[in-house]
C-alpha cells in the first residue's frame, strides 16, 4: 500500500511483494493467512483468527480501520 499508495490491496499484490522480498512461505500459506486468519469478515472456519484486514471485494481487502490505530 505504501509503494502503490492504494487504500486497498489484493492478494496477488501480496504475493508479488513476498516474492520480491524472498520469503520463505508457500503461496498457499500467505493465501490462507490473508484470507481466513486475518480477515475480519472471513468464514468462520479458522480456529485462530486476527482482525487486520476486511474483505471489500473477491481477492481484495483493506486494512481494518478499527484495528489502524492499535499499538
Amino acid at each position: 500500500m505504501v509503494r502503490s499508495g492504494a487504500a486497498t490491496f489484493t492478494l496477488t499484490d501480496v504475493l508479488t511483494e513476498m516474492r520480491r522480498r524472498a520469503t520463505r512461505y508457500a503461496e498457499s500459506t500467505i493465501r490462507t493467512m490473508i484470507s481466513s486468519h486475518m480477515c475480519v469478515n472471513a468464514p468462520d472456519n479458522a480456529s485462530t483468527t486476527y482482525e487486520d484486514f476486511v474483505r471489500v471485494d473477491r481477492a481484495t481487502y483493506q486494512l481494518n480501520p478499527r484495528q489502524a490505530g492499535s499499538p
